[in-house]
């Protein structure tokens, strides 16, 4: 079957969904933001009975979709709500569909019983013209045979011009969370507590390994090591790939060598940060590791922007699970692992073979401090206890944001969302100011040359070790008026200052140090502090 969604329709009801699709025939579905019409039946070659749903949600009958239009809330924009929405078969409405979809035929393997339609033997691409953009759509795949039934469901977003779509395998996807959950298991079995990552509250990750003050002093003098088993992955293949990349992306790619690498933003026009990540240049492509649930919205931000260059995506993130290990022992513990090779520049990437496998390793930052990066892939727990045995410490999400906010590191999904410029942030390192164009530059531009940031993030030190919550508004009497002038970000002991820090964005002309805030209603003052507190050590 396949399924098209139209953005701007109102639908109330449907007709109910036949049991079974007949011999040469091909059923169409028009969806809407309230509910599902059938819209008609197509000839297009032998399809596949319909399977029972062994488990699976049915689906919704007129009266539901119409009893969940009568919910309250707001409607999605875009859609009108007239008082006589469509009802009912509408055969002449997307009478393109096939030749829009690219539908071929291709027998179902492994069934005599089993016939369907697909969308693909192999990846491949579909041309959209122009006039067509503006859907999206979901290709299912439905098999029955004498001991199976699958539905397999894909799904892709339409282009406003000319573009391609690539084609997934029908190979169920990798199962990424199980592999997480294992994962974190194998640590919890090692005396981790875990707990929600503050920066992606769907994603857990060791809290502490029981010892706070021990892996911020590793951090600090010796190797951390780190769990990033839930980062993301997109990588960014074609002839057109660095160029494609290079418009958009704030910081250089198409100037970058091969094995080279950098922190990246993609802006908004409005030169504000919607994305944070890492970008490689590899012989198999571009390649993007994002912190945890931002591989899939940054590949479709990516995507609004592809029309007809040779440029393919793809979410590689179930085969993305890295380690991190950082502070001044980090190039010690590497070496001690791949023995025989040198030192790795900053900011590059090399292929180490061990045990049997090769191991990615990128030289970045690593909690504010010079580390590594390593992924081999399932073999995860295994490189854990290797860095262990070669002296990395591990450690939890506690000690890796005092050693962070110490050393002026903000961090995406926490200090920093789309309401922030780079600059406020400090994320200096991030963008370019000598490529040329790309989304945002132009105000990036603009505050580099005539300033004018409204505000800042700065650390401030508070007297108190009670935990200061995220939004936290810092208050001042101004001429005689008390006025909100920022608000905290994050919140962590510190060791260094032997009392809580916070960093907080702070309004202009009231960020130099010694300013002090009331915190709130929390009864605590925070003061402004030279920033960063500690240095960042060099490996």
């Amino acid at each position: 079957m396949v399924h098209t969604q139209v953005e701007h329709l109102s639908l109330a009801g449907r007709q109910p969904f036949d049991t079974a699709a007949q011999e040469g025939q091909l059923v169409l579905r028009l969806e809407g933001p309230g509910g599902v019409l059938l819209v008609e039946r197509l000839h297009l070659g032998p399809t596949c009975d319909r399977p029972d749903t062994h488990g699976r949600a049915p689906l919704p009958l007129a009266d539901q979709v119409q009893g969940d239009r009568e919910q309250p809330g707001t409607q999605p924009r875009g859609v009108p709500q007239g008082r006589n929405p469509l009802e009912g078969p509408q055969p002449g409405l997307l009478k393109d569909v096939p030749g829009l979809l690219g539908i071929a035929h291709v027998p179902l393997q492994g069934g005599p019983q089993g016939r369907c339609v697909a969308t693909y033997e192999k990846p491949e691409t579909i041309p959209l013209s122009r006039e067509k953009a503006g859907y999206e759509f979901a290709i299912i795949q439905e098999i029955r045979s004498q001991e199976l039934s699958v539905a397999c469901i894909h799904s892709y977003r339409r282009r406003a011009g000319r573009g391609n779509v690539k084609l997934p395998s029908p190979t169920p996807p990798y199962d990424s969370d199980s592999v997480s959950t294992s994962f974190l298991e194998h640590l919890a079995a090692r005396g981790a507590r875990i707990a929600e990552r503050p920066e992606a509250p769907e994603f857990d990750a060791p809290l502490t390994f029981g010892d706070v003050p021990a892996e911020y002093r590793a951090g600090l003098e010796g190797a951390c090591l780190l769990d990033a088993t839930d980062r993301g992955r997109v990588r960014v293949t074609g002839t057109q790939a660095p160029d494609f990349l290079h418009r958009l992306l704030s910081n250089d790619v198409r100037g970058l060598e091969m094995g080279a690498a950098n922190r990246n933003l993609l802006l908004s026009a409005k030169g504000k940060v919607l994305f944070d990540f890492d970008l490689c240049r590899e012989q198999e492509g571009i390649v993007l590791s994002t912190p945890p649930g931002q591989a899939r919205p940054l590949l479709e931000a990516l995507d609004v922007y592809l029309f007809a260059e040779d440029v393919r995506l793809e979410d590689e993130s179930g085969d993305h699970r890295p380690l991190e290990i950082g502070g001044p022992g980090a190039a010690s513990v590497l070496a001690g692992l791949f023995p025989g090779h040198g030192p790795l520049p900053a900011h590059s990437t090399i292929e180490l073979p061990w045990n049997a496998i090769a191991v990615k390793v990128n030289s970045l930052p690593v909690a504010g401090a010079p580390g590594f990066r390593l992924d081999a892939g399932s073999e995860a727990a295994g490189l854990w206890q290797a860095l262990e045995a070669a002296g990395a410490t591990p450690v939890g999400l506690v000690a890796r944001d005092m050693l962070r906010v110490e050393r002026g590191a903000a961090l995406f999904g926490v200090d920093v969302d789309e309401n922030v410029y780079p600059q406020e942030a400090r994320m200096e390192e991030a963008f370019s100011l000598e490529k040329g164009c790309y989304i945002g530059q132009e105000v990036v531009a603009k505050i580099d040359t005539y300033g004018g940031l409204n505000k800042r993030l700065e650390a401030l030190s508070v007297d108190s070790d009670e935990p200061v919550a995220r939004g936290t508004k810092l208050l001042l009497e101004d001429r005689g008026e008390e006025r909100e002038l920022g608000m905290v970000t994050s919140w962590v002991y510190s060791f260094a200052l032997d009392t809580g820090v916070v960093l907080a964005f702070v309004k202009r002309r009231h960020q130099q140090p010694g300013t002090t805030f009331r915190l709130g209603n929390t009864g605590a003052k925070g003061k402004i502090v030279d920033w960063p507190i500690r240095c960042s050590p060099t490996t």
